[in-house]
């Protein structure tokens, strides 16, 4: 079994793993851990240094990350920092994964160094603060999400833009940049990166990655429901945010303000991939839906239609593949011209919850049923 080594790093604190720790059955193509006791909620593929193996890192309901070596599923690493589920990952462009959870924080992983930062602190959930009195609650400012954080995403932001987007009411402070002057910044059109984050109040909240911690900048609220998910198509500067309302919401990064609201789901829309000029989009009415950029919006004649709520997808340009992952437990595989099903694989018991996919062609997916399945694409 893996030692738990006694080192922590901003209250993250991680476990190194022998490879004994883990069962993987080749026939039937599944992976677990003995200590995995909640459903994996998210899921991607990345490496921790350029040229290095390939790794699956893994946010499960306890609020544990996990990360696999996926050349023979040997776990590497587990990660502990969150206090609940992790409900949404992305990777940086310095290579660091990023991590929002139900305990309303944002988390940094190394993956080289192995340490944890929390990055953003939330108001922290009641429940998990029974014993917190009335005093601190009322007097302890926290400047992060006062609820479950489900989606993440980068984008190019101005100062120009978040200052108006805050209001009069609500002026932000130019603070330059860490590695650049403000002249240097603004040299480039004064975009800087910002982290956007959404959460299950319908809020999406937007933040200056060049200082630390990051400072809040700007909020958006025009979502009526929970934010599921975040896609950006940074060389326009537009972001699409769609959850529980049933809308798509388009925002200019430059200006944050709302310029399109995409409607044609019955039902949440719980995924969002852009390929091009054609953004898809999975929604709880069982259909997979795609929407014109270069029109504006305008929906595609494209309606793949499934058996279940449509929970995850993933998109293999390389192989023109649409991969989407439904409540039924199945995997489904699509081509992305023709748009025509070309396999339906009964792959868990319960939901699939997440979804990827790694070398060779190989889709990683998740479940209710506390499992990983790996199968090659052509098997799926």
């Amino acid at each position: 079994m893996g030692k738990y080594l006694d080192e922590a790093f901003c209250e993250g604190t991680y476990e190194k793993f022998d490879i004994d720790n883990f069962t993987y059955n080749e026939t039937i193509m599944k992976l677990r851990t003995d200590d995995m006791e909640m459903p994996i909620l998210s899921m991607l593929v990345t490496r921790a240094k350029e040229g290095g193996e390939e790794l699956l890192v893994t946010g499960d309901g306890e609020g544990r990350i996990r990360v696999w070596e996926t050349e023979t599923w040997k776990q590497l690493v587990q990660f502990a920092g969150h206090r609940c589920g992790v409900t949404t990952m992305i990777v940086a462009e310095t290579g660091q994964i990023i991590s929002g959870g139900a305990d309303n924080d944002i988390w940094s992983w190394n993956l080289l160094s192995f340490k944890g930062e929390k990055l953003i602190a939330g108001v922290p959930p009641i429940a998990m603060n029974a014993f917190m009195d009335l005093k601190t609650a009322l007097t302890v400012t926290w400047n992060g999400h006062d609820a479950s954080i489900f989606s993440l995403g980068l984008v190019n932001a101005t100062r120009e833009g978040v200052e108006e987007a805050g209001g009069g009411d609500r002026k932000f402070e130019w603070k330059g940049s860490l590695v650049r002057t403000k002249e240097e910044v603004e040299g480039d059109g004064g975009f800087f990166r910002a982290l956007v984050s959404g959460d299950f109040h319908g809020k999406i909240m937007v933040w200056d990655t060049r200082v630390k911690p990051p400072e809040l900048v700007a909020e958006l609220d025009d979502h009526a429901g929970p934010v599921r998910v975040l896609e950006a198509q940074e060389e326009k500067n537009l972001l699409f945010s769609a959850g529980e309302d049933w809308a798509i919401n388009v925002w200019r990064t430059d200006t944050f303000k709302l310029v399109r609201r995409l409607m044609g789901h019955g039902a949440p829309v719980r995924c969002l991939r852009r390929v091009g000029e054609l953004l898809l989009s999975g929604s709880m009415d069982c259909s997979l839906r795609g929407w014109n950029l270069l029109a504006g919006g305008q929906p595609v004649d494209l309606a793949l239609n499934h058996t279940g709520w449509v929970m995850n997808m993933h998109v293999d340009e390389a192989r023109e593949r649409i991969i989407t992952g439904c409540s039924d437990g199945g995997v489904y595989v699509w081509d992305l011209s023709s748009h025509a099903l070309l396999s339906e694989t009964p792959t868990h018991d319960g939901w699939v919850l997440a979804l990827a996919m790694v070398t060779g062609g190989r889709v990683v997916s998740s479940s209710s049923e506390l499992d990983l399945a790996i199968r090659p694409l052509e098997l799926c």
